[in-house]
């Protein structure tokens, strides 16, 4: 079979193609499986597409990729998954998409799971959301975070969604934001709430507000402490408003400073005190 040109195997019928024995369909090449039309490929059986070799299956086209057959992809083992090209990853369909198993999701490699499309991403189940390693995680763009439907960020166990990168978590949109549950915004690391904008940061409900972390408080910008409204400066609870730096309360405007209460500005050391009326003059 090897020996075939591409003139030759374009012309093989799909009888012929379906009677090829595992190794027959093992050694063929790029060049034979590249030119190979939609009905050669429907003719393949799973067995067949399970025993192609990288250079094999690196032959197909994303057009053609997009002709297989769930049992075709079903059949596809996790080496073979691996050996896909960033092009070839767009070629899988919705369908393909929700048929990957555990086995077959861990496989990608985080450039591969890069170059997921928005509307891919949309396909990945709540169970191959939660099998991602870190590093898949990691790899995911601003653009796929803000295409996870809210089903799918609710899904989301929140040690899963504390890998997010930076780039991931600039991602979220206000209705994500607002659908994360208390576990998962709680769980935030130090980083992800450092890399939000100042627009996320005024998305963040009351409760979110108030189940930030001490240390990711103290670590806030002054950027996004200026970004908060009156309503969310007076959600911050006792041991927040005491980790609140000076140099940041100074940069707060002047409709920020008189929503603190009168309990939190009594929490309050006389460094930071001064810095709210320096704020206001």
């Amino acid at each position: 079979m090897a020996a075939l040109t591409a003139g030759q195997s374009k012309w093989l019928s799909a009888s012929q193609i379906a009677s090829l024995t595992v190794l027959q369909a093992r050694s063929l090449t790029h060049i034979q499986t590249g030119v190979f039309t939609a009905s050669q490929i429907a003719a393949l059986t799973a067995t067949q597409v399970e025993s192609f070799s990288a250079s094999g299956l690196r032959g197909l086209s994303a057009q053609q990729i997009a002709s297989l057959s769930a049992e075709q992809v079903e059949s596809l083992r996790p080496t073979q998954l691996a050996s896909l090209t960033t092009v070839q990853i767009k070629g899988f369909t919705a369908q393909h998409i929700s048929l990957f198993s555990a086995l077959q999701m861990t496989a990608f490699s985080p450039s591969q799971i890069a170059a997921f499309t928005p509307s891919q991403i949309k396909s990945f189940t709540p169970a191959q959301l939660d099998v991602l390693s870190r590093t898949q995680m990691q790899a995911l763009t601003q653009l796929q975070v803000s295409s996870f439907t809210l089903d799918q960020i609710t899904a989301i166990a929140p040690t899963q969604f504390a890998n997010l990168a930076a780039a991931g978590v600039k991602g979220l949109t206000g209705e994500q934001l607002n659908a994360l549950s208390f576990d998962q915004f709680a769980g935030l690391t130090g980083g992800q709430i450092a890399a939000m904008t100042t627009t996320q940061i005024k998305l963040l409900s009351e409760t979110q507000i108030s189940a930030m972390a001490v240390s990711r408080v103290r670590n806030l910008t002054g950027a996004q402490l200026s970004a908060m409204t009156p309503v969310q400066i007076g959600a911050l609870t006792p041991l927040q408003i005491e980790s609140l730096q000076p140099e940041l309360l100074a940069a707060l405007y002047p409709d920020q400073v008189v929503a603190f209460t009168e309990s939190q500005l009594s929490l309050m050391s006389v460094a930071q005190r001064e810095a709210l009326q320096s704020a206001l003059a």
